[in-house]
C-alpha cells in the first residue's frame, strides 16, 4: 500500500516559487502569500532561526506553494518588487546630522571613561583587609 500525502492525493504538486534570505524576508513573504489565500510551505525556516549565518550557503529558506498556485503567486510577489520604492526618497543632511548627534547624546555621554589600564587593588579580596606590605 503506497503511502500519499494529502496533497498529492489531489493531483497537487509543489513548486518552488523563491527563497529569503532572512527571517524577516520569510516572515513578510510567507504572511502576505497566506493573506491571499496561498498554501505556503517552507520546510527549512528552522535552519534559519539556529543558524541565520548559513542562509547564503544553502540556498536561503525555499518558499514552496501548490503547483496550481504557483503562477498567481510569482505574480503577487513580482507586483510587489515592481513597486516603487516609498523608503527610497532621500532625507536633507540636516536630518541624518540630528540623528547623528542624538546617538551622541544618548551613547556618548553615558559611556563610561575607558581605564588607564592599571588597576591597583589594595585590599584583600577575601578578608577585606589592606595587603601587608613585607
Amino acid at each position: 500500500m503506497a503511502t500519499t500525502s494529502c496533497a498529492t492525493s489531489r493531483g497537487d504538486r509543489v513548486t518552488r516559487i523563491g527563497s529569503a534570505f532572512g527571517l524577516q524576508d520569510y516572515a513578510i513573504t510567507d504572511s502576505y502569500l497566506r493573506a491571499h489565500g496561498m498554501v505556503v510551505g517552507t520546510p527549512a525556516w528552522n535552519v534559519a532561526t539556529n543558524l541565520p549565518h548559513y542562509m547564503g550557503a544553502i540556498g536561503g529558506i525555499p518558499i514552496f506553494v501548490p503547483a496550481r498556485q504557483a503562477e498567481r503567486a510569482i505574480k503577487l510577489l513580482e507586483a510587489v518588487a515592481a513597486a516603487p520604492d516609498s523608503a527610497g526618497r532621500r532625507r536633507s543632511s540636516t536630518y541624518h546630522v540630528t540623528i547623528a548627534l542624538l546617538c551622541i547624546v544618548l551613547t556618548g555621554f553615558g559611556a563610561a571613561p575607558p581605564s588607564s589600564g592599571l588597576v591597583v587593588n589594595r585590599r584583600d579580596h577575601t578578608s577585606g583587609r589592606p595587603h601587608e606590605m613585607p
